[in-house]
């Protein structure tokens, strides 16, 4: 096309500035499984598997504590056998959906833990 140019308009970034910055951004991954999650980040060419306590892998577990704190993988698991009612397995399974989860005196739907 005659006349067309490519650069540019004030104020906005090159396509080549717009991808050098997201270069030096981090990217956050997570692999949600049934059972088990990783989260991993990516940044500067390099992808690194984060751990949480030691653990890289963890249990798909979401549980609230006695004490109302709100607990993720190996803590949600560990707590399931004194505290059923207080923890939910294999949450990948009830996000998504309309279904009312309870976890000791709080209720949500899907997704929505807080």
């Amino acid at each position: 096309m005659a006349g067309a140019d490519s650069s540019p308009r004030p104020g906005e970034s090159s396509p080549e500035q717009r991808e050098e910055s997201l270069v030096n951004e981090p990217v956050i991954g997570i692999d949600l499984g049934t059972t088990n999650s990783e989260v991993a980040v990516f940044l500067s060419d390099r992808v690194e598997i984060l751990e949480v306590k030691g653990h890289k892998l963890l249990p798909s577990c979401v549980g609230l504590a006695p004490d109302g704190e709100l607990l993720i993988g190996r803590e949600a698991c560990n707590q399931h056998a004194l505290y059923p009612e207080r923890t939910v397995r294999s949450i990948k399974r009830k996000m998504g959906n309309n279904e009312t989860l309870t976890l000791g005196d709080r209720t949500c739907r899907g997704p929505k833990l807080r």
